[in-house]
């Protein structure tokens, strides 16, 4: 809990006496290596952050996986999609190492919305976090190319590799294996 106490203090200052508010409302929840925080289709009634562990988020296209999204310690995650509008989601959640998050529901988030507005703010500043990750990484597939978007993503997360395997790696930059080798390759002989 201090982990996320700290998270939110950083979008906005919370007292002790919100806190006494907040804190309830989170439901600790852990998650084994595999399993799935959310599946296609399923509609997503809460949204998670991520105190240990690592997620995939990826859609199923003519029956092959593609990674759109990592979730680490410190992140939101949800089908944000899903939770706002109640309808399925378009994509699964699933943890590739054991994971602990606290989980936040739809009704909890809009009964602390009800109680104050610094609440509303809270909100509204991690959807549009949200928000400006769909953006931008649909702006980095129209306008870079997979080197490109591979150097942007170790530079992100420095240890990447040590946590995701290659192939959801690849799937995420939008090539296969055998190109991503070969990105990696022609960067290390630089």
């Amino acid at each position: 809990m201090d982990e996320l106490r700290k998270n939110i203090n950083s979008i906005i200052s919370i007292s002790d006496k919100d806190w006494a508010i907040l804190k309830p409302m989170f439901v600790y929840k852990a998650i084994k290596k595999n399993e799935f925080f959310l599946l296609e289709g399923k509609h997503s009634n809460t949204v998670f952050y991520v105190i240990k562990g690592a997620f995939r988020v990826f859609t199923v296209v003519d029956g092959e996986e593609r990674d759109w999204h990592f979730h680490f310690e410190g992140n939101w995650g949800s089908d944000y999609e899903s939770f706002l509008t109640n309808r399925p989601s378009r994509f699964s959640i699933q943890a590739m190492e054991d994971a602990e998050i606290l989980t936040l529901s739809r009704d909890s988030m809009h009964a602390l919305y009800n109680t104050d507005a610094k609440f509303e703010r809270i909100g509204r500043i991690i959807a549009e976090q949200l928000f400006l990750f769909a953006r931008n990484r649909g702006m980095d597939f129209l306008l870079q190319n997979p080197e490109d978007r591979y150097l942007k993503l170790i530079k992100e997360y420095p240890n990447i590799f040590n946590r995701v395997p290659l192939y959801h790696i690849a799937s995420y930059l939008g090539i296969k294996g055998p190109s991503l080798s070969r990105i990696r390759r022609r960067l290390s002989e630089k």
